[in-house]
């Protein structure tokens, strides 16, 4: 049995639609805007002293020389679903 080239290119675009969307992400709660928190209470499981994690460290500064330092951090010991990002002015 002969199979055409047009035959090959409708399965291949068929595989391709079809994987994207069988793999396509669910869950759009990365639409969501994130919380701010400002200066978390000592209390608060934001607070420097809960942090059990941080890494991921990374600096940027505009040419007016303001710098932004932000780092993940998080409540457990390991890099997992309780990581957030701290930003610093």
């Amino acid at each position: 049995m002969k199979i055409s080239k047009f035959s090959i290119l409708i399965i291949l675009f068929l595989c391709v639609f079809l994987s994207q969307n069988l793999f396509a992400q669910n869950n759009n709660s990365f639409m969501n805007p994130p919380k701010v928190i400002v200066l978390p209470e000592k209390g608060d499981a934001h607070s420097a002293v809960k942090r059990k994690f941080t890494g991921i460290p990374s600096l940027a500064v505009n040419s007016n020389g303001r710098m932004w330092a932000v780092w993940y951090a998080g409540i457990t010991a390991d890099e997992d679903d309780n990581n957030y990002v701290v930003v610093a002015l």
